[in-house]
């Protein structure tokens, strides 16, 4: 059986290995001019409880912010809210996390208990992009420092009251 299966795998041509896995994206209009640039989430659990957050930044200024779980006063539930910055803002975030080098950071490979895990998305801000995501659960590299420190900042700025 495994003689068959290197052989079927062997047989095929190396422009098939080659091919991205889910094809060429169809070529569309941009008729919603609404994509996203970032998108920041926190899940998992900590010794607190456990805790979900997500962030998502458009390219036109929307900017939405939710957070379910515990907190650090302890208390459990959720809350959200959105607004809209100047879609230039939203841009500026995206260019300092892409000079940072949040397009070329990799998963950290550090584990930790009651630590929940961050993952950064970073698209292009168009209908056919292709996105850049890493995860960590502490941020040890200088760019995931970089990118949170923004990011916390941004949020701050953002959502004064959330």
């Amino acid at each position: 059986m495994s003689r068959m299966l290197a052989g079927a795998l062997l047989s095929a041509p190396l422009w098939y290995w080659l091919l991205p896995a889910a094809g060429a994206p169809a070529p569309c209009a941009n008729a919603q001019l609404q994509e996203p640039l970032v998108v920041h989430d926190i899940s998992g659990w900590t010794l607190i409880g456990p805790i979900h957050r997500h962030l998502a930044v458009y390219n036109n200024g929307l900017v939405s912010l939710s957070e379910s779980g515990s907190n650090t006063t302890g208390v459990t539930g959720g809350k959200a809210d959105f607004t809209y910055i100047p879609a230039s803002d939203a841009k500026k975030l995206h260019a300092d996390l892409v000079s940072f080098g949040a397009l070329t950071e990799c998963d950290e490979t550090l584990q930790a208990n009651d630590v929940p895990l961050t993952t950064v998305s970073i698209f292009r801000g168009e209908t056919n992009a292709r996105v850049h995501t890493y995860s960590h659960m502490v941020a040890n590299s200088p760019t995931a420092q970089l990118v949170e420190t923004r990011i916390s900042q941004f949020i701050a700025a953002t959502f004064p009251n959330f």
